[in-house]
């Protein structure tokens, strides 16, 4: 039967239209498939910038604890180097945004320790007031923003080895003015007996009002470490005339350090002594090339004779500490 031209009309619509239903669903595909990947690749961005931004933070917070960490470590050595550093520090800052590495880091020295866990530390305020006091150390590092804090409590332990050096006249000083008496190599041998033999070795100033001096070197005292107490210039003198008087002569750092006017009023010779806790040129804790440098020596007028003349030195051993590491407050 033959086919009609409507007939064929309506067959070709409908292949037409199948067609067109296919594009549609394809292209419909093809737009799904186009927003799953541009959805998994912005998770997957972001994913990533977040990744990125958790290792930043990682680092620089593995940078600030070694920062902290290395701060600390300069702030104990110091304190173990520096036998004066209670004095030379106070309670409270001791550096601040010290640049080290790729950060800086600030130190904090507290007198005392937190006893009760609060974060404070109890203490008094006052670093130099009694060696026995404890120490909390807390270091700040920074790096980039980010922070980290170390803190360590440093004991100080009993000192051993002190003890006392006498140190004898072994030579001229930088004064020679007084008249010996006796049989010596000079006035400094009249003098360095360790045992006084009063009247045999002396030296004596003349009959004048005016003060004569002598001075002398002394042994080294083969130290380098340890702290220094006192130093005290020991004097044997008998009065010669009326109106004898003396003074002990301590020379350091270039000045003559002079002890109080004795009056001798007794041909029997005694003992006189003057302690200098710090050195009195410049009123800074001793040093032991300081006591090495120093002159001893004696002062008189109206006569007045001098048998024996020699320093004691007063010191204390080497102070070790104990150090507890602490976790960041």
């Amino acid at each position: 039967m033959p086919i009609g031209k409507n007939h064929h009309r309506q067959i070709i619509g409908r292949a037409v239209v199948g067609g067109r239903r296919r594009r549609a669903i394809a292209l419909a595909a093809v737009l799904m498939a186009v927003v799953i990947v541009a959805t998994l690749a912005y998770s997957f961005l972001a994913a990533q910038s977040t990744t990125i931004g958790i290792a930043h933070n990682i680092e620089n917070h593995s940078n600030a604890l070694y920062v902290a960490e290395s701060g600390l470590e300069l702030a104990i050595a110091y304190i173990r180097a520096n036998e004066d550093w209670r004095t030379d520090q106070s309670h409270g800052t001791w550096v601040t945004d010290q640049s080290f590495g790729d950060g800086t880091f600030t130190i904090v020295g507290e007198d005392g320790e937190d006893t009760d866990g609060d974060g404070t530390v109890d203490g008094d305020g006052d670093l130099g007031d009694d060696p026995d006091d404890l120490l909390t150390l807390t270091v700040t590092g920074k790096v980039s923003g980010t922070t980290h804090i170390a803190r360590a409590l440093v004991t100080p332990l009993s000192a051993g080895g002190g003890g006392q050096l006498v140190l004898h006249p072994t030579g001229v000083g930088s004064s020679t003015v007084l008249v010996g008496g006796g049989v010596g190599a000079g006035n400094w041998d009249l003098v360095n007996e360790e045992t006084p033999d009063d009247n045999a070795t002396y030296v004596a100033s003349s009959g004048g009002t005016s003060y004569e001096t002598d001075t002398y070197s002394t042994q080294d005292a083969g130290m380098s470490s340890g702290s220094i107490d006192s130093v005290t210039v020991h004097i044997r003198a008998c009065k010669g005339l009326g109106g004898s008087k003396a003074k002990t002569v301590l020379r350091t750092s270039s000045v003559d350090c002079l002890g109080s006017q004795i009056n001798l009023n007794s041909t029997t010779y005694s003992d006189h002594s003057t302690a200098y806790l710090t050195n009195p040129a410049t009123g800074a804790a001793w040093t032991w090339d300081e006591i090495d440098a120093m002159e001893v020596g004696v002062t008189t007028r109206k006569g007045a004779r001098c048998t024996q003349v020699y320093a004691d030195v007063q010191y204390g051993g080497d102070v070790s500490y104990t150090v507890q590491r602490q976790g960041q407050p």
